[in-house]
């Protein structure tokens, strides 16, 4: 375990939530040693001479074919090396939301090909991910594990609290802040913005 970094790890978390439990320093540990057994190539250094381009998967498609696979072969047939960076918005399946609310994390959106496609679209250009790691369908299976009290996923949301006042909080959406959803022997009331629900 590397020490250093945990004790600036504990003292951000301290900061952040006032205290912190034994289990959440465990959990950051365990993903730290993951982090430090991988065998990291390091990326060139940023400059003002990179040039991103943000766009989602299927921005340029052609007929019977993934989509990026089509992006990937039209930048370096018509933009080659004038872009340097490419952010590729959500890429995932999702249920809703302009593919911001994501059901699996761990796979590509068949309609954009799968991760063969990533691997040899970084072969030209580097690659940013939106990872939306705050937004997530509720047909997702970890939310309907957590729903069905598994609990390997009783950590993967954060239910309302009794005591929370949420009269200050200002959002820009007209849906409510909180949403009661089903589970095994009741219900469950969770914040919306945790959890972009699939729209009806």
């Amino acid at each position: 375990m590397n020490e250093p970094l945990m004790e600036k790890i504990r003292r951000h978390l301290t900061d952040i939530y006032g205290r912190v439990e034994e289990k959440d320093v465990e959990l950051f540990s365990q993903l730290v040693d993951k982090w430090s057994e991988k065998d990291w190539q390091h990326p060139a250094v940023l400059t003002e001479k990179n040039v991103y381009l943000i766009a989602y998967g299927d921005s340029i498609y052609e007929q019977n074919t993934p989509t990026l696979p089509t992006l990937h072969k039209f930048l370096s047939e018509e933009v080659g090396n004038a872009i340097t960076d490419v952010h590729l918005l959500p890429m995932f399946p999702f249920t809703s939301d302009d593919g911001f609310s994501v059901s699996d994390y761990r796979t590509i959106h068949p309609k954009l090909g799968d991760w063969s496609h990533i691997r040899s679209f970084s072969e030209d250009y580097r690659l940013m991910f939106d990872f939306v790691a705050n937004h997530i369908s509720q047909e997702s299976e970890w939310f309907q594990r957590y729903l069905a009290n598994d609990s390997k996923y009783k950590h993967f949301f954060i239910p309302k609290e009794d005591h929370f006042d949420a009269s200050r909080v200002v959002r820009p959406r007209t849906s409510p802040l909180f949403h009661e959803y089903e589970e095994d022997g009741g219900q469950k009331q969770l914040g919306r913005p945790s959890v972009k629900t699939k729209s009806i």
